[in-house]
């Protein structure tokens, strides 16, 4: 099965992938509002996998009263 090719009138640029899987990552971190041992656990994995930074983990864990979870 071919695929046409992207038609020449839609918009071209730049893509950035990280700030995209950043973005999906961390969707799947808010998803889990509702259980914050989840959601800690999630977040310490998006950390883990270099999608966010030790400064950014620690604001998330302020900013969403994770420290105990």
């Amino acid at each position: 099965m071919q695929h046409e090719a992207i038609p020449s009138e839609l918009p071209r640029g730049e893509f950035d992938l990280s700030a995209f899987a950043k973005s999906a990552v961390l969707g799947g971190v808010l998803a889990a509002a509702d259980d914050k041992g989840v959601m800690k656990e999630r977040l310490m994995l998006a950390y883990e996998c270099g999608h966010l930074t030790e400064e950014e983990t620690r604001q998330w864990v302020r900013d969403y009263g994770l420290e105990a979870a």
